[in-house]
């Protein structure tokens, strides 16, 4: 690729669990919850329990597969909260 040769190209690193844990409860959660219908209803995630769906479910670098595994398990509360009128905790 031509243009290729006249880049300089900076590799970066991916972000650190401690990153994707902060990035996950002030961006990912508050808005998955909004796009899910929960937005005054969002569930509270412990940092733990974010750790452990980092540690368990996702291996890239990124945040890609976090923000899925967030809004499947959203998506799965609201229709437990739909069905049920299941109960979660919330801040």
């Amino acid at each position: 690729a031509p243009l290729l040769d006249r880049l300089e190209v900076i590799p970066l690193s991916g972000y650190t669990e401690e990153e994707k844990v902060q990035i996950s409860i002030r961006h990912l959660i508050p808005k998955e919850a909004e796009e899910n219908g929960l937005k005054e209803k969002a569930p509270f995630f412990s940092e733990e329990a974010i750790r452990e769906i980092i540690r368990g479910y996702t291996k890239e670098a990124g945040l890609r597969n976090l923000k899925r595994q967030i809004s499947s398990i959203l998506r799965k509360l609201t229709a437990n909260y739909v069905r049920k009128g299941a109960r979660f905790l919330s801040r």
